[in-house]
């Protein structure tokens, strides 16, 4: 399953977020294609999350509830930092959320 999210703005694009998935680490791992820049992948710490998504808890159930509540904030920072590395995954921060 995959989320379309885009505020239809003019000269936006249409991002799709991929179903997210915690790693062993508590990070927050997902996915996002993006027409004209193709897919990215990106992490979010548990931390980072739960203060910019508002989760009530840095718990992995509660971060996912708030990762898919916040899809605009997450499209915003996607289009933020969604630059080529070369196959790396992005690592979003605070600084990325607006």
């Amino acid at each position: 399953m995959s989320i379309v999210v885009s505020d239809h703005a003019s000269g936006s694009t249409f991002i799709r977020i991929g179903r997210p998935l915690f790693r062993r680490d508590d990070t927050l791992c997902f996915s996002a294609y993006g027409f004209g820049w193709g897919y990215r992948a990106f992490a979010l710490d548990a931390g980072v999350a739960h203060e910019v998504l508002g989760s009530v808890d840095p718990s992995p159930r509660q971060i996912l509830l708030a990762f898919g509540m916040g899809h605009a904030r997450i499209r915003a920072a996607v289009c933020r930092a969604a630059r080529p590395r070369h196959g790396e995954r992005t690592r979003l921060t605070v600084d990325d959320f607006p």
